[in-house]
């Protein structure tokens, strides 16, 4: 199902922000960007609990949905508030290399993050439990779901075994 696939990308995209350009925004901007990051950082604890529920819920369970219409509504807001202030702060205060390297340093740490919420692990995520985490994840999505035909999940259909 779709909630799988959106469930999967965000816990990704936040694990990689937290290990990554998250930790750039206080040398970077100094109280300014502490700011952000804690601001971030409790968006993000909040999502990672939102997205608990989502996950652990029987997706037809009408608590489900309503929480999935609060996580959409909030990730909508937070990513308002990234790319009106945060990121444009952040890219005004680096060098255009220093930026390539933290793309790069970010689909990396995508690619090793976290593939479900995991709310009681905090904010940030800690990089050798979000490792072990991320390969307990990959391994659960693969008896979930199985493989794809390529380097994604098919997330196509609830799996038989969701709560």
């Amino acid at each position: 199902m779709i909630v799988y696939n959106i469930i999967r990308e965000l816990s990704q995209h936040s694990c990689a922000e937290e290990t990554t350009w998250y930790l750039q925004l206080e040398s970077k901007l100094g109280s300014q960007g502490n700011e952000f990051r804690s601001q971030s950082f409790k968006e993000h604890q909040q999502l990672k609990e939102d997205l608990e529920v989502v996950n652990t819920t029987k997706i037809t369970d009408s608590k489900a949905t309503q929480k999935f219409e609060e996580v959409m509504k909030d990730t909508l807001e937070h990513v308002q508030f990234e790319e009106t202030s945060v990121l444009p702060a952040l890219e005004a205060a680096m060098t255009s290399e220093e930026l390539k390297e933290l793309k790069e340093e970010w689909l990396k740490a995508k690619s090793r993050a976290t593939t479900r919420p995991h709310p009681s692990a905090g904010t940030p995520a800690p990089s050798v439990a979000a490792a072990a985490t991320s390969l307990v994840d990959k391994t659960a999505d693969l008896l979930r779901f199985g493989t794809g035909t390529d380097k994604t999940r098919n997330y196509a259909s609830e799996p038989s075994a969701a709560k």
